[in-house]
């Protein structure tokens, strides 16, 4: 029976460790005892055979192997290949921690790249083999049919005859597509050449109408009247005692009245002519300042026509004649001759009377003495219109003061023109009393007077 001696020290440490690690420790080995050196534990015997690995593994110290051209034999480096593999371990004891990090990375790197383009190409050479896959099954899926279609047409003569019929319906139906396309493709050229056409029409309007415009100005710049103030001053009192005569006569037979937006409105129509008057007290308002404000009106010409009328009614001052009388003129078209136009020359004064009434008043100049009198159908072309701002005072209940008021009244008389649009233009003319309510004085609809 054999027996163990010193089994408390352990096993030899010669079957565990390399031959290296146990010299550089001091430990025995199968040649003969080497020189003293330090102890060493297990647990450091452990330590230095990890870092031994690691630096093999960094160093890259094994062996390659290199293929033969024709790949059937595999041989070893050559002398050669071992003293550059020493001089690159040389080279790489030297090298520090963290370019050893970046060879490492660079070669993570290198491997990720090459199998990128592994496995893109493995998916081309994929791709290209299910292409030809398809090609394949397409060329005998046609080869199938042409059979099968030849197969029918010799057994049925009836198929073949359908089949025809639909084929030619079939190329028919293509036709008719293609004049479709073709029939659309000459609509929308004749659209778009519509469209220009319209466009260019548009622009000749616009500079027709200029051009007459221009032409216009300069005819009637060339018949302006020149009036003296004697002979302005003859036609004023002509037009007072057209007034007069209109509100002694003419409305005191007239019952009927009815009133517009507070408006009292009494009017009637006589010889081809209408005679209006319209009459309104406004509360806490001044006969002068009204007056003042409805001059400044006049004097700027300002229209109380539709907005959709003004370009078509062109208004001018001619002649200052002084600080209270000028002429005007005034454009019209002429309905009965489209594209000609129609003008009348207008006196407007501004007086006071002796009983302390103001008026803003006008009347058209007598047309033999500048020009052709004016035709017939057109609407006022004879006019006398007076507005009277007539002072009223009354007195305050609780405080017992005076207040001022104003009562303001138009009175005049125009030509209807034709009998047809009479209505119409007496409606106009109760529509432009609202309008100038609204400019002169305030809004027509208010809550409180």
């Amino acid at each position: 029976m054999v027996e163990f001696d010193e089994l408390e020290a352990g096993p030899d440490p010669s079957l565990f460790y390399p031959l290296h690690v146990m010299k550089s420790h001091g430990a025995a080995t199968p040649t003969g005892p080497s020189p003293p050196a330090p102890a060493h534990s297990p647990t450091t015997l452990d330590r230095d055979w990890a870092a031994l690995s690691i630096k093999a593994e960094v160093e890259d110290v094994s062996i390659s192997c290199v293929a033969s051209p024709d790949g059937g034999t595999v041989g070893v480096r050559s002398s050669d290949d071992d003293i550059s593999l020493r001089d690159r371990k040389v080279g790489a004891a030297a090298m520090d921690p963290e370019a050893r990090r970046q060879l490492s990375i660079e070669r993570r790197r290198k491997r990720n790249r090459e199998a990128m383009q592994r496995s893109r190409q493995r998916d081309k050479d994929h791709m290209d083999g299910l292409r030809r896959d398809a090609a394949r099954l397409e060329s005998i899926y046609n080869k199938l049919m042409e059979q099968m279609n030849e197969r029918l047409a010799s057994s049925n003569p009836e198929q073949c005859e359908l089949r025809e019929r639909l084929e030619a319906a079939r190329r028919q139906a293509q036709e008719l597509m293609e004049e479709n396309l073709r029939f659309q493709e000459t609509i929308t050229e004749r659209i778009k050449g519509e469209d220009r056409m319209e466009g260019l029409l548009r622009e000749l309007i616009k500079d027709h109408e200029r051009n007459s415009h221009a032409l216009r100005a300069i005819l009637f710049d060339t018949i302006a009247p020149r009036m003296t103030e004697d002979r302005a001053m003859e036609l004023i009192m002509k037009s007072r005692k057209t007034r007069i005569c209109l509100e002694k006569k003419k409305f005191a037979a007239i019952e009927q009245s009815y009133n517009f937006f507070g408006w009292h409105v009494r009017h009637c129509f006589l010889n081809r002519s209408i005679y209006f008057t319209f009459s309104k007290v406004f509360r806490n308002q001044s006969a002068e300042e009204l007056h003042r404000r409805a001059w400044k009106h006049e004097v700027s010409l300002k229209s109380y026509r539709p907005p959709s009328e003004k370009h078509a009614h062109c208004r001018q001052m001619l002649q200052r004649i002084n600080e209270n009388t000028f002429i005007s003129s005034l454009d019209r078209p002429d309905l009965e001759h489209p594209g000609e136009f129609v003008r009348r020359f207008d006196l407007r004064f501004s007086v006071k009377e002796p009983d302390g009434v103001y008026a803003v008043a006008y009347t058209n100049v007598p047309y033999e003495e500048f020009m052709k009198p004016i035709v017939d159908h057109m609407w006022a072309n004879e006019v006398c219109i007076w507005t009277k701002f007539m002072p009223l005072q009354e007195c305050d209940v609780a405080s017992g003061d005076l207040m001022e008021h104003c009562i303001v009244r138009f009175v005049g008389k125009a030509a209807i023109g034709q009998v047809a649009d009479a209505q119409a233009n007496a409606l106009e003319l109760v529509m432009c009393l609202a309008r100038w309510e609204n400019a002169n004085i305030g809004p027509a609809l208010r809550l409180t007077q």
